[in-house]
């Protein structure tokens, strides 16, 4: 672990173990999408404020995978102190006429693209 400020806040359970080995293989990766249609813009503010309080009760959402040394054990979620979570959540508009296969099309360039391990889930 790399700081003092730093708090485990979780071990890996076996599955989660696997599906973060298998997710260094592009073909491998286990991908979740998620596509959430809406018949209006939620406020950005709204969203945000949601998402930092969620972010808050499951510390997990804060926490990026550190190996244990020399591979002993299972990894570890450790807090990131310098979480941001604007990292993490993005507002995108589709170009015109923004269709609903526009969306999916976006969706699954952003699903196929991996994740930065460093980074808190």
């Amino acid at each position: 672990m790399t700081g003092t400020r730093e708090r485990v806040t979780d071990t890996m359970s076996d599955a989660d173990t696997l599906l973060w080995t298998m997710s260094r293989d592009p073909v491998l990766r286990p991908t979740i999408v998620a596509v959430m249609a809406l018949d209006r813009a939620p406020r950005w503010e709204d969203v945000r404020t949601r998402m930092e309080a969620m972010t808050r009760l499951v510390p997990r959402l804060r926490s990026h995978v550190v190996q244990r040394p020399l591979g002993a054990g299972r990894p570890l979620f450790v807090e990131d102190a310098h979480f941001d979570l604007d990292v993490h959540i993005r507002r995108i508009v589709l170009p015109p006429p923004g269709t609903f296969r526009a969306l999916l099309d976006m969706a699954q360039v952003m699903a196929t693209t991996g994740f930065d391990p460093g980074l808190p889930l």
